[in-house]
């Protein structure tokens, strides 16, 4: 084969070195570890040599999961004993005690060319001459008063003496051997080892008399013949085949040294014992790279374990895995790179806060995890500039010991810890800082590295497991007695893996091998006390460069680029409590987390406020990633309580695909898809900056944004930025009014952001809805409506000629009073201000002006109801002051925008087009995800009323814009009271005027015709006096 003769001259040691993913962490072979195997293997090995195409190769490749030694040396020996020339074999395995026994054995069969019973004497330990020449090499058999005898010092040193001869010129396979041999013969000399091992041959040679590698002289001197005339036909690596990495090294293998040149493949015979617990994993890769698989199948009759042979090409993965994979591989290749064709556009930044990714439940490694989605808002945070992304949770976890029933679930592209600590290392490197917020997830992975704690103590010291998988007494048991050991696992060692990006505790599989875990633990603890590290503790926690760093990081709490925290607590300005906290657990109860999401965290903020917590919560972020949804609140205009979304795309529980695995009860999708009353999560996130006070820019993630997103890079062409202002609840007429800010935020709006057209979603003018109305507002001399509708018409006017379009529905303050008897509508004069304008100017300079009371339904049917519509770009934005509360009277306690969630979910296909929902009627902001949608209320202009005082809601004069941006993302950028205190109009009527005071003076007073041609001499003018409002002193 093309490349063979690259590789044969390559040394065991050098080639070791450089291809394994991770150095073998080589500590003393567990004591339960049998260095022999039952499998029978004859059938299988006749019939593989066999095949015509086997005889005829002149240098097979062969590729070795070593699992069982004997079968996997018995394998070489055979193909070489019926093939023309000296094949290859490439020996790959994640446990370091396979490795050490492999190496035992073969070298030590290269120390005795062609001598079968020279060979046992050495695997055996037989130093004394005559006991060596009494062994028979075709039925090996040891006296009781040799076994009784094994001196494992001898051992060692006849094996390493002979060794020192063979390998004078070879020092790094010397060092490599003797290496393995010490801890071979260590274990041998441990317990009744070296008995189960004597008699363990034997038996494995008798199951397998024809094609055991020690069944005939012929056989044994293929193995012996792995190393000859400065050749080596036999290379071992450290690694996992069914783990990506552990793919790409042999991968790396088969490029560097050319081995499917020509057109050929690979390798001919794979030897992966284990295959039917990997099939999903390997298929992909053994179909394209092998000949023949030889792997383990198990007769339950007769309790035996035998080997199979398969045509790699003809392997299938086993029900609707395989398409599963392909369709997700295909999906991901089809998937382009925003901004690949597109410039991104840069993150809005405000003064205060900046520019924050705010992700939580990555579930990397989880089927229901969108991994596309989370690579779109990965790049286009990195791209408009985001530095630091909080992540909530990252990894799914292999759930061994803890809810065992979802590791259906577990996605077969990462399906260890090990992956996905990978996986989650290679996303977060574009960032310049990740902080990882503990969550639930990473709960239920201390508690598998607990049992795998307590499973290796009990390994070491008493030689057998006591942790079972799903078994309630012994977590209670565990929990209890290793209390110490869990917190430093909580503490130290999970970190530690998390900052090392990889699994080094071996929380792989319940096989039974030695973990590192033991080491990773007892080394912590041993700092924490105050001594020093023990050299297996060293070489674990400190082994290499990448682990000394992920130790340093564990002991200075972080490092520059990475953090690991339980919650998340910063602040950016302390004078000012400009700071985040965000935590992974603030819904306590798993009622809460499923029902009622927002009540928790938003209770939280509250308290704050109250007092009650105003030492303990100052920042003013208060973020929550547990709940499934997207939700942000300005509570009083000073607070922020936000809810991130997980990665987990909810929807695909209800594809045909998922249904074989949809009933798996533990699993929070399931929990969230089939019970009543539960918000689906789809998948999300959020880069917020700024200051709620002043300027804050939101800018969500959810579907139909990413959507846009891929549609902009697909195609190449960007969309025109825009931006488009939301104005209600104005309430002029009411002592609440804001007025001045009303006009301020008009004019930033048109003129400084460049507004392209106003949406107006009710409640402009105060009205006459309710009895005390005249009572309360008398100060302000506007209790005629019609000195309402003039106000309103006065404010907007100058701004006019700047916009393409003024959209609007009425509001409750406009629907009540008079009107719902006398059908009189409030805004008629406006209508009239808007078609006198576009009298006097061109066509193209004309207002689309549309005032929604009667509309016409998908299905042409004419309906009165306050509801309206805009479309910008793509997306199709409806309107409306109320939603599902509208008629319910004194208004609800629930959070505004649930009542829209609850419309959406009710309505059916009137909602189908619509991408945003625009609300008001609570003067707050407040937005959330919801069924793949953005609901939002931005603010008003007006302030506290008596009305809501008495029932607890908090009036915010803040304002909103929706900001369209090229390349597809929206930004909600939100602006106070406070933000326009010092704000320089731009319009050119109001600069005219002096101002916005100025104008507002001007344009609210009411105009007194004279009946005469003059007062009349000795009289005056009347003198009219103000009534004003005086704080007391």
């Amino acid at each position: 084969m093309a490349g063979l003769d690259n590789l044969v001259s390559t040394n065991i040691r050098d080639f070791h070195a450089k291809f394994s993913t991770s150095p073998a962490e080589h500590i003393e072979i567990p004591s339960t570890q049998k260095l022999t195997s039952t499998d029978k293997f004859d059938k299988t090995l006749e019939y593989l040599t066999s095949i015509q195409k086997y005889s005829g190769l002149a240098a097979p490749s062969m590729l070795a999961n070593i699992g069982g030694v004997d079968a996997a040396l018995s394998l070489y020996a055979n193909v070489a004993q019926k093939t023309k020339g000296t094949p290859h074999i490439l020996f790959i395995d994640r446990n370091p005690s396979h490795i050490d026994n492999l190496l035992f054995r073969m070298i030590t069969a290269v120390l005795n060319p062609g001598s079968r019973r020279e060979y046992i004497a050495d695997i055996f330990g037989v130093t004394d001459p005559e006991q060596r020449k009494s062994i028979n090499p075709d039925s090996i058999s040891l006296d009781d008063k040799v076994i009784k005898a094994y001196d494992v010092s001898k051992h060692y040193e006849m094996l390493k003496a002979k060794a020192k001869e063979k390998f004078a010129e070879s020092p790094k396979l010397l060092e490599e051997y003797l290496e393995s041999i010490y801890r071979i013969t260590n274990h041998l000399g441990a317990n009744s080892n070296y008995r189960q091992f004597v008699t363990g041959l034997r038996a494995n040679i008798d199951a397998n008399p024809k094609t055991h590698y020690l069944a005939s002289d012929g056989l044994y001197r293929s193995v012996s013949g792995v190393i000859k005339n400065g050749s080596t036909y036999a290379h071992v690596m450290w690694g996992d085949i069914t783990l990506p990495d552990g793919e790409a090294a042999i991968r790396k293998v088969i490029k560097k040294y050319g081995l499917s040149k020509g057109g050929t493949l690979p390798f001919d015979i794979a030897f992966i014992p284990d295959l039917k617990n990997s099939m999903d994993s390997l298929v992909p890769f053994l179909r394209k790279n092998v000949g023949d698989v030889i792997y383990t199948r198990k007769d339950v009759k007769k309790n035996e374990r035998f080997l199979d042979t398969e045509d790699a090409s003809q392997l299938v993965i086993s029900t609707k895995k395989a398409k599963e994979i392909e369709g997700y591989k295909e999906e991901k290749l089809k998937r382009v790179k925003i901004g690949e064709k597109v410039r991104v556009s840069k993150a809005e930044a405000r003064e205060g806060i900046p520019p924050v990714l705010f992700l939580s439940k990555l579930d990397i490694g989880s089927k229901y995890c969108d991994e596309k989605t989370l690579e779109y808002i990965t790049e286009k945070a990195i791209g408009a500039g985001v530095e630091l992304a909080l992540v909530n949770g990252a990894v799914y976890g292999p759930f061994f010991f803890w809810e065992n029933k979802r590791r259906a679930l577990i996605d077969p592209e990462y399906p260890t810890l090990d992956a996905q600590l990978r996986r989650y290392a290679e996303w977060r490197q574009g960032f310049k800082k990740v902080v990882h917020i503990m969550n639930d997830n990473d709960s239920k992975i201390i508690e598998d590295l607990n049992a795998l704690f307590v499973n290796e103590y009990m390994r070491r010291t008493e030689g057998k497991l006591n942790i079972g998988t799903s078994v309630g007494w012994q977590r209670e048991y565990r929990n209890s007695r290793w209390d110490d050991a869990k917190r430093i696992i909580r503490d130290c060692v999970y970190p530690f893996l998390l900052y090392l990006g990889e699994d080094a505790a071996g929380l792989y599989t319940e096989d039974n091998y030695r973990s590192p875990i033991f080491e990773l633990v007892s080394g912590f603890q041993r700092l924490e006390e105050g001594g020093n590290l023990k050299p297996a503790e060293k070489k674990v926690l400190q082994g290499n460069r990448k682990k000394r760093k992920a130790f340093e990081a564990v002991m200075n709490h972080g490092n520059d680029k990475f953090e690991v925290v339980h919650e998340f607590s910063k602040m950016f300005d302390e004078k000012k409590n400009l700071g985040i906290r965000y935590s992974g657990g603030w819904t306590f109860s798993k009622i809460t987390e499923y029902t009622d999401p927002i009540s928790v965290p938003k209770q939280n903020v509250l308290r704050s406020q109250n007092g009650h917590l105003k030492d303990v919560l100052k920042e003013q972020i208060i973020a929550d990633g547990r709940a499934a949804m997207l939700y942000f609140n300005a509570t009083d205009g000073e607070r922020v309580t936000l809810l991130v979304p997980g990665m987990a795309d909810d929807r695909r529980y209800f594809t045909n695909e998922f249904a074989p695995i949809r009933q798996v009860l533990q699993d929070p999708t399931h929990k969230r898809a089939s019970q009543q009353n539960k918000t689906l999560n789809v998948p999300g996130g959020v880069v917020i900056s700024g200051d709620i006070k002043k300027n804050m820019t939101i800018e969500p993630y959810i579907p139909f944004i990413i959507e846009r997103m891929e549609k902009v890079q697909k195609t190449g062409t960007p969309y025109e930025e825009t931006v488009i202002p939301i104005i209600h609840d104005v309430q002029t007429g009411s002592i609440t009014e804001r007025v001045d800010m009303f006009m301020k935020f008009l004019d930033y709006a048109i003129h400084e952001r460049k507004g392209k057209g106003i949406l107006s979603v009710g409640d402009l003018l105060q009205g006459r809805n309710y009895r005390e109305m005249p009572n309360e507002n008398h100060w302000l001399s506007t209790v005629s409506i019609s000195v309402q509708q003039d106000n309103v018409n006065e404010m907007i006017r100058p701004f006019v000629p700047y916009i393409k379009f003024f959209k609007m529905v009425d509001g409750n303050h406009e629907w009540n009073s008079d009107r719902l008897a006398t059908g009189v509508n409030y805004h008629a004069n406006m209508r009239a201000m808007f078609r006198e304008y576009n009298r006097h100017v061109p066509e193209e300079k004309q207002i689309d002006f549309e005032h929604f009371e009667f509309i016409e339904n998908s299905k042409g049917e004419i309906v009165k109801a306050p509801f309206g519509s805009h479309k910008e770009q793509d997306v199709n934005i409806l309107f409306s002051h109320m939603y599902s509360q509208k008629g319910s009277g004194k208004g609800s306690s629930r959070n505004p925008v649930t009542h829209m969630a609850s419309w959406l979910d009710t309505i059916g296909s009137i909602a189908d087009p619509f991408n945003i929902l625009l609300g008001a009627h609570y003067h707050q902001v407040e937005m959330m995800g919801t069924n793949g949608r953005l609901a939002a209320i931005l603010g008003s202009n007006a302030g506290e009323s008596g009305f809501e005082m008495a029932r607890g809601y908090a009036s915010v004069p803040m304002n909103g814009l929706l900001i369209f941006k090229p390349d597809g993302s929206i930004v909600v950028e939100i602006v106070s009271e406070q933000f326009f205190k010092n704000y320089k109009p731009k319009n050119p009527e109001i600069v005219a005027a002096g101002g916005v005071d100025a104008y507002l003076k001007n344009a609210f007073q009411q105009a007194v015709y004279p009946l005469h041609d003059g007062i009349r001499q000795g009289y005056e003018l009347q003198p009219f006096y103000k009534r004003e409002l005086k704080i007391s002193e």
